[in-house]
């Protein structure tokens, strides 16, 4: 009988491992040093949320087409149609952003409220994420948006700020102050979209291996 794996809590594990590699870097070479881990564990934490938003369609059939009566009456009927919504949004080629924002209005009646936490700090790794991956060239008498994003950062303690270093932004934003917060973003948005979801036995619930994966007992929360 085939298997699955869902990988969303493996990517942001591994985005953690990196993140203690980048602080003990940090601690060993200075405030200003620009540990390569950072933006790995950055990378991984965005990852991580687009991982769960495609994988949770998954999660909901398993629990539907499972042959244990309990299984299945633990899929409401709005995780179901958030499932097939989300299917839908993927075929679409929808932004992650959008994904999580319909999941939320599907699951709880209305989405997150988006200057505030989960979703502020979750919407602003994706901006960080896309502006890393699709890099362009920035004369250094110019604002770029990376640049506005890592100042953002900076104001809140999460990355190197501007007047302690002239290095470029994306240098301010290799930190391990920054990929913790990348983390706790990704994790904070994940689970609020579990939070939406009923309690259940772990042994029933569609999103047992999340929550157990993700939830108080996550190793890597601090």
């Amino acid at each position: 009988m085939p298997s699955i794996n869902f990988h969303a809590s493996q990517l942001l594990y591994i985005g953690h491992g990196l993140r203690d590699a980048a602080r003990k870097f940090n601690a060993e070479h200075g405030e200003a040093a620009a540990p390569p881990e950072a933006l790995a564990s950055i990378l991984m934490a965005a990852a991580a949320t687009e991982a769960f938003i495609n994988e949770f369609p998954e999660h909901v059939r398993i629990g539907l087409t499972s042959s244990v009566a309990e299984c299945r009456a633990a899929v409401t009927p709005a995780m179901a149609g958030c499932a097939d919504v989300l299917e839908e949004l993927e075929e679409a080629k929808s932004s992650v952003a959008l994904k999580y924002q319909l999941a939320a209005r599907m699951l709880s009646g209305s989405p997150f409220p988006t200057g505030e936490r989960p979703f502020q700090a979750f919407q602003n790794l994706m901006r960080i994420r896309n502006e890393i991956v699709h890099l362009k060239p920035v004369w250094s008498d110019k604002t770029g948006q990376l640049e506005k994003l890592v100042d953002a950062l900076a104001q809140q303690g999460h990355a190197l700020s501007s007047e302690k270093s002239s290095m470029p932004p994306l240098d301010r934003l290799t930190d391990s102050r920054a990929s913790t917060w990348a983390c706790a973003a990704a994790r904070g948005i994940i689970l609020g979209i579990v939070a939406m979801t009923p309690d259940s036995d772990p042994t029933i619930d569609p999103l047992g291996s999340v929550k157990r994966q993700l939830g108080d007992a996550f190793p890597f929360a601090a």
